[in-house]
């Protein structure tokens, strides 16, 4: 039987009590989290750069972008040509005697255009795990690099993160289960004992 809502929360009362930053470092700031990027921390970062090799942290912008799970309603930017160049070309706009293109794009305003540099996505899954289903918090060991391991706790109640039990036919005294995490987001708190000390 499923339970029929009625009520939906509001934004307000979904955030209530969430970690927040506004307002933090005064009224006109601009640089958000990046106050707390200090130059010993740019200077300890570069210390940490095995290979010569930059790539980009942005993120498509356009129906492939970072919305995978349609979360709230959420979806990715849609971009729609208005008038194209063929227009133009086709004499449809020679009575304001200017050609033209024009476009379009429609997207939730908390779509993405970076990764979150203050915390870890998880994707993946893992089998066989003893007493899942019943714990509040899950240990997780993820690869942070190229044979580089760290160790995490995660919330079992975190968005994207499913705990399914396995059915045995013996050994029912604790359960087994499977572990999949959907883009789960893992503060940069729950990492224990630092980046590459799993």
């Amino acid at each position: 039987m499923t339970e029929e809502v009625t009520e939906v929360p509001s934004m307000g009362e979904l955030l209530e009590g969430a970690p927040k930053n506004w307002g933090k470092w005064g009224p006109n700031d601009e640089l958000g989290t990046l106050n707390y990027v200090k130059p010993a921390d740019l200077i300890r970062a570069g210390s940490l750069v095995r290979k010569g090799k930059a790539f980009s942290l942005g993120l498509d912008f356009n129906q492939d972008g970072p919305q995978r799970t349609g979360w709230g309603g959420r979806f990715n930017p849609i971009h729609v040509m208005l008038a194209t160049g063929t227009d133009a070309v086709a004499g449809r706009q020679d009575a304001g005697k200017l050609r033209y293109a024009d476009d379009m794009v429609s997207m939730p305003l908390q779509c993405g255009t970076q990764w979150d540099a203050l915390g870890h996505i998880f994707n993946g899954e893992k089998m066989w795990i003893s007493n899942a289903s019943v714990a509040d918090i899950v240990t997780v060991v993820a690869r942070t690099a190229e044979n580089e391991f760290s160790m995490f706790l995660v919330d079992r109640e975190e968005h994207g993160l499913q705990v399914r039990e396995i059915e045995k036919l013996g050994l029912n005294g604790w359960p087994l289960c499977q572990v999949v995490f959907s883009d789960v987001v893992v503060p940069e708190e729950n990492l224990l004992g630092g980046i590459g000390k799993g």
